[in-house]
């Protein structure tokens, strides 16, 4: 369907995995910010892209971790490194539309989820500037059945592990 060779699908899966290991280095109070960061903390926040693959770089492959770097650019060229279109690595093309949309859908200490509904019609509206336009058209065809009541318990039950988790990890630093 996206016509990748099972080499570049694991390569995708892989900087799924560890497209935001970056913000691990990110201080908590820019991560967990509940209102709008300031120009500094944006700064900082956009600093976990290149952390992760500097993080990742040595361990996984050069497609991975530049999937990783990269995952936040716009496709019409807006985003942390100013690259656009086909320029863009493919796979962060797909991981930009992914992370966005799980961004949208789930809980974040600045605000409520929005629907599955209207994070895919804010996908389509960006189609051509912030997102590949044909992923995203491959996006919204796979779309999962939006009506199903799990998603959503499942997406808040990894918020609540991702929080605890996230402390625990930063208290271990702490202490070291």
């Amino acid at each position: 369907l996206l016509g990748m060779d099972e080499k570049a699908t694991m390569d995708v899966q892989l900087a799924a995995i560890y497209h935001d290991i970056g913000k691990t280095q990110i201080p908590e109070q820019v991560l967990n910010k509940p209102g709008k960061l300031t120009p500094g903390e944006y700064f900082i926040m956009k600093l976990h892209a290149e952390i992760g693959y500097r993080m990742i770089q040595c361990h996984t492959s050069p497609e991975t971790a530049q999937m990783v770097l990269y995952h936040h650019e716009d496709y019409d060229g807006g985003g942390y490194f100013g690259l656009q279109g086909n320029d863009i690595p493919y796979g962060a093309r797909i991981l930009r539309i992914c992370d966005v949309y799980d961004a949208l859908t789930s809980f974040r200490c600045y605000r409520e989820p929005c629907s599955p509904e209207k994070a895919l019609q804010y996908l389509k509206n960006n189609a051509g500037t912030k997102f590949d336009p044909k992923l995203t058209e491959v996006f919204a065809r796979l779309k999962p059945n939006w009506k199903n009541e799990a998603f959503f318990q499942l997406d808040l039950q990894y918020y609540i592990w991702k929080k605890k988790s996230r402390s625990i990890l930063l208290r271990d630093r702490k202490s070291v």
